[in-house]
C-alpha cells in the first residue's frame, strides 16, 4: 500500500492565552490517499481552522502544535524548520 499524502497522528494544538494553554484541537487523526478529498466539517469554534492553519504551520503567535505528527508523504513536518520546509517539502 502507498503512503497518504498527508497524515495527521494525534495532533494536539494549543493556544496561549492571559489564563494559560487552552486546546484549540485535540487528538486529531486522519490520512488522504494521494487523489482523494476530504472536508472537515462541524460547529463554530470546534477546531476546523485551528485544524488547518497546523497542518499549513502558519499558526499565529502564541499557538503551537503541542503532540501528536502531522505527516506529508511520509515525512514528519512538525518538528521541521521553516527554511526545511521551504528547501525539502513540495
Amino acid at each position: 500500500m502507498s503512503t497518504p499524502i498527508l497524515q495527521l497522528d494525534g495532533v494536539t494544538t494549543n493556544y496561549l492565552t492571559l489564563r494559560g494553554w487552552v486546546r484549540a484541537a485535540e487528538n486529531v487523526s486522519f490520512k488522504i490517499e494521494r487523489g482523494e478529498a476530504m472536508g472537515l466539517v462541524g460547529e463554530s469554534g470546534c477546531g476546523k481552522t485551528t485544524v488547518a492553519l497546523s497542518i499549513l504551520r502558519i499558526l499565529p503567535p502564541g499557538a503551537r502544535i503541542r503532540k501528536g505528527q502531522i505527516l506529508f508523504d511520509g515525512t514528519d513536518i512538525v518538528p521541521l524548520s521553516n527554511e526545511k520546509m521551504r528547501k525539502d517539502i513540495r
